[in-house]
């Protein structure tokens, strides 16, 4: 039988435990009232990802007929596997079509179909001839979250020259290049909570701090320095490019920058040594996260860095492509 003092301690733990799971059902609520690390867009990023991607024979693809949102904005997969609307495979007459290839900036993570920026170079070319013969101009986007450089060229192989492209348009971004070899300084890798840690806010908020705390660094716009090796390796997959598309035009659109400035000048002069038209379509990192981002923890361009990088795109495809 329990003595009183046995009692008297049983109470005590029974008072504390209660108060803990109401302070830790408080910290619950008033962390997914206020969500000051911004774990609600993560969550909101893994659900998307486990609803329209999925691994492949050749790494990762879309799931052709996959539907998601993020941010309020509705994303929805073709049958073909792209976030396109529903494009013949056979090219139309009198088309220019151009076939846009990336990561998830091509994509469009985080807006809205019509303002990714594929999309709004086909509007801004709409009225614009760039051969004769080919009044009308069309873009596939065959963007893809999390590709690098060895994805897009396989794509391109198995898939997207079927498409009969006059024009391949390649988005390097910063994480594209430690895929073609270790060229950067590395990161620290993640450590992962156990997933039911990470179904509550709290072990969410916990996830997101533990990453600052490692320094994990974001997957948009991080720096590299990159070696005159690693340059050159980046070049020569780059070249594989342009043979693959062969009389089909190619060209890179390099958005690699930090720090207000583009950041791999190196790969800039190596492609231009070998022919490949290089697109510089960086935007200024100086205020990047105020203007720029989708959300305050997702560095994606938003609807205004897409109509940036349009707009470089559009200035170089007019002064290089129009008659």
């Amino acid at each position: 039988m329990a003595t009183g003092k046995t009692k008297r301690l049983l109470k005590r733990l029974l008072a504390a435990t209660i108060a803990t799971f109401v302070a830790l059902a408080l910290a619950e609520v008033l962390l997914r009232a206020l969500d000051p690390l911004g774990a609600e867009d993560v969550a909101q990023r893994e659900a998307l990802a486990g609803k329209v991607i999925r691994n492949g024979k050749a790494g990762l693809e879309l799931v052709p007929g996959g539907r998601a949102s993020y941010l309020g904005h509705e994303i929805v997969i073709g049958s073909h596997g792209m976030r396109n609307r529903e494009t013949p495979i056979a090219k139309p007459p009198d088309t220019y079509r151009i076939l846009v290839l990336g990561d998830s900036i091509a994509f469009g993570f985080g807006v809205a179909e019509k303002d990714a920026f594929p999309r709004v170079v086909e509007r801004q070319l709409r009225d614009h001839t760039l051969r004769a013969g080919h009044p009308r101009v069309e873009v596939i986007n065959a963007g893809v979250p999390g590709w690098n450089l060895v994805n897009s060229y396989l794509f391109l192989k198995e898939r997207g020259l079927a498409f009969q492209p006059d024009l391949v348009l390649l988005t390097l971004v910063n994480n594209d290049v430690p895929a073609v070899d270790k060229l950067a300084e590395a990161t620290e890798r993640r450590v992962l909570l156990p997933s039911w840690v990470r179904t509550a806010y709290l072990g969410r908020f916990a996830q997101t701090g533990l990453d600052r705390w490692r320094r994990v660094r974001p997957e948009y716009w991080i720096g590299h320095d990159l070696t005159a090796s690693g340059v050159k390796h980046v070049a020569d997959v780059l070249e594989l490019f342009k043979t693959l598309c062969g009389d089909i035009q190619f060209a890179l659109i390099d958005t690699i920058g930090e720090k207000g400035k583009p950041a791999a000048p190196g790969i800039a002069e190596a492609t231009r040594t070998r022919g490949i038209p290089h697109i510089e379509a960086f935007i200024d990192h100086t205020d990047y996260m105020a203007r720029y981002a989708v959300a305050p923890s997702d560095p994606h361009p938003n609807a205004a860095g897409h109509l940036e990088l349009a707009r470089e795109v559009v200035a170089w495809l007019r002064t290089k492509l129009a008659k």
